[in-house]
């Protein structure tokens, strides 16, 4: 399976001069929606178009970081099921005792 995504490059310095202690969530915001080229594109048009785009709240320009599409294939997808079954409980003792 491939999958598009967006590879950021950030301005450490512009980013830590304008948000100072919010950078790194400004960052790691960003990163989250470049997982998926769907998500990001918004945001990559209006920095192309405007110079600027709202990301939580947040105003960031076009200064402040640079982009590139990429195709990753993917071999396995992690996931953690709403379910956690755990296979030596105290059920499981009381029941072998009896």
């Amino acid at each position: 399976k491939e999958i598009t995504m967006a590879k950021l490059k950030f301005d450490r310095k512009v980013l830590g001069l304008v948000f100072k202690g919010d950078a790194r969530v400004v960052s790691g915001a960003l990163e989250a929606l470049a997982e998926d080229w769907n998500d990001f594109e918004p945001i990559a048009t209006a920095l192309e178009t405007e110079g600027k785009a709202t990301v939580d709240g947040f105003e960031v320009t076009k200064e402040m970081l640079t982009w590139t599409k990429q195709t990753k294939k993917v071999h396995e997808v992690k996931f953690t099921p709403s379910v956690i079954e755990p296979s030596f409980g105290i059920g499981r003792i009381l029941y072998s005792l009896l």
